[in-house]
């Protein structure tokens, strides 16, 4: 417990308190679209999407500290990383990457002290990871394309591999992006958009979900506050303006409440939806349910059930005599 307590104490001393603080709250959206994602797409795993969230956003914090690397080269970089963890983790070829790597480090050994021993290098093993690693990525290959042809041809196909792989690399895109812009650019708003923006998406098909939205919705606000005034403090740091040393006290004690209190009205406001006024007005002349679109089956989402449009036979044929 010692030792526990002596390692955070050092991160935080490291890394200082606000970025520790930004880190947490970041990590709480992550660990909200993560779950969101598990609970709604068929065939995720929160297990398998909380790991690609967190290192996107740990790695792309700490490579827009970098102050050599410019933004088209740091996306890049952060994409190829993104894609490649996110294949590892669809596909379970870690041990085949991990058997590769060992075998390497073995041959490498050998290698050095053939003179010494004059004992051949045994290459069949590395030979034999590298088949298999090569083997799983071409099953992928096969399975993505049949995937892909599946989606643009409305003949979707439900496969966990390539479902997992699309929305983790998508989830990867979005941590990365809200730890790059909030570390070099420090906007909390477009920072979280993209988050947003996909949890919307998703529980459109879900309303009675929509409480998901809230954990965002609170770390927006408390960033907006939190980052918008360490700005405002570097600002009078450089103009040598004094400051009183209780204001970041007091600005927590402000910042919170008013966070709380708008989050708890949003919750308690009652929301007018047209579009659950139009779904009462269908209910009147509703026969069938309606398919759900083409695709959805595909990406692994379905809409919660609601019944389509489909008016009387009277209206739809007014029979007319043939």
């Amino acid at each position: 417990m010692n030792v526990f307590y002596r390692s955070v104490k050092w991160i935080i001393y490291w890394l200082g308190p606000q970025t520790v603080l930004v880190l947490l709250l970041l990590g709480m959206v992550m660990v909200s679209v993560s779950w969101t994602l598990a609970d709604l797409v068929r065939g995720l795993n929160f297990s398998d999407l909380l790991p690609l969230a967190a290192v996107g956003l740990l790695l792309a914090w700490f490579t827009a500290r970098l102050p050599w690397l410019d933004r088209r080269t740091g996306t890049i970089l952060l994409l190829i990383v993104g894609i490649e963890l996110a294949i590892l983790r669809a596909t379970g070829l870690e041990i085949q990457l991990i058997a590769l790597l060992r075998q390497s480090g073995l041959l490498l050994w050998q290698l050095w002290w053939w003179p010494a021993t004059l004992t051949a290098p045994q290459t069949e093993p590395l030979l034999e990871a590298l088949i298999g690693l090569y083997a799983g990525l071409s099953i992928l290959q096969q399975r993505l394309f049949g995937w892909l042809s599946g989606l643009l041809f409305d003949r979707a196909i439900f496969d966990p591999v390539a479902i997992t792989l699309a929305w983790g690399t998508l989830l990867w895109t979005i941590s990365a992006w809200s730890g790059w812009l909030m570390r070099r650019d420090r906007r909390p708003l477009l920072a979280l958009l993209p988050a947003g923006i996909l949890q919307a998406t998703l529980l459109a098909y879900y309303p009675s979900r929509a409480n998901n939205l809230f954990p965002l919705v609170a770390v927006t606000l408390l960033l907006m506050g939190f980052v918008g005034f360490a700005a405002r403090e570097e600002r009078w740091r450089a103009k040598g303006i004094d400051m009183a040393p209780t204001l970041r006290t007091e600005l927590a004690f402000a910042v919170v409440p008013i966070a709380l209190v708008l989050l708890i009205l949003a919750g308690m406001t009652p929301s007018i939806s047209v579009w659950r006024i139009a779904r009462q007005v269908r209910r009147q002349f509703e026969t069938q349910p309606a398919a759900p679109p083409a695709g959805q089956e595909g990406i692994g989402t379905s809409a919660e059930a609601t019944a389509g449009p489909n008016l009387p036979a009277m209206i739809r044929s007014p029979g007319l005599p043939r």
